[in-house]
């Protein structure tokens, strides 16, 4: 297990003065990867051996998010590594220790060079033994994106939104889905599936759906091909 304890900047917060969805995103993507760092197999390791770790899923459940300046800690436990995919799991605490939020991700690791898994390495599987699976987190959820889509608008990835792999961010993603979110509904339950990497200057489009059951997706596109998916309910 991995902790990491912050306060809620204003920066993070949505209009609400809450932490948005993707300041959570980017919460578990530097509470990993500071993991990571302090394991010895960071981003120094990652880049002498050309290999990268990219988020295929996060499924999360969220009972109440942290307001401005609130104290935060988030736990990290990876308890699976087997060839090419790791699973984490996060909660989050606030500042009374109480349970705030549940998340179950999977990663990949990559070849940056070409874009392929590969194996995790001896080096990776060492530096978090022992493996942790915690009995709190929600199952991790495959999603089907619904025929009804709309299309509600689009966009071109910017160099600000490039993270050290050369793609864009995860965070981002989240950020521009949840733009297109009803204001008045408190969503507990969301699922964010990566399939395709965009890269700078990429054109996406985006879909907005409902579901039978009343859930909310938001798609993005490029050239036809799914390249996100996201689900709110």
């Amino acid at each position: 297990m991995y902790e990491y304890t912050g306060r809620v900047r204003y920066s993070e917060c949505d209009r609400f003065g809450k932490l948005s969805t993707a300041g959570v995103i980017n919460y578990l993507q530097d509470t990993a990867t500071l993991h990571s760092e302090d394991k010895k197999v960071g981003l120094a390791y990652l880049a002498e051996h050309n290999i990268g770790w990219v988020v295929t899923n996060y499924t999360m459940r969220i009972r109440e998010l942290p307001k401005m300046g609130d104290r935060i800690t988030i736990r990290t436990y990876p308890h699976s590594m087997r060839a090419c995919v790791a699973y984490r799991s996060f909660e989050m605490l606030n500042g009374k220790g109480e349970r705030f939020a549940e998340v179950i991700s999977t990663w990949a690791l990559m070849n940056i060079k070409e874009m392929k898994p590969v194996k995790v390495t001896d080096e990776m599987l060492a530096a978090y033994d022992p493996l942790i699976c915690p009995d709190f987190s929600p199952n991790s959820v495959k999603l089907k994106a619904e025929a009804n889509g709309e299309k509600v608008g689009e966009f071109v990835v910017t160099e600000a939104e490039i993270d050290t792999n050369g793609h864009m961010n995860n965070g981002a993603y989240a950020r521009i889905a949840e733009k297109f979110l009803p204001e008045d509904v408190k969503f507990e339950n969301m699922v964010y599936s990566f399939k395709k990497m965009l890269f700078l200057d990429d054109k996406a489009e985006i879909f907005k759906a409902v579901t039978t059951d009343g859930s909310i997706q938001v798609q993005f596109m490029k050239n036809g091909e799914q390249i996100f998916l996201a689900q709110f309910n």
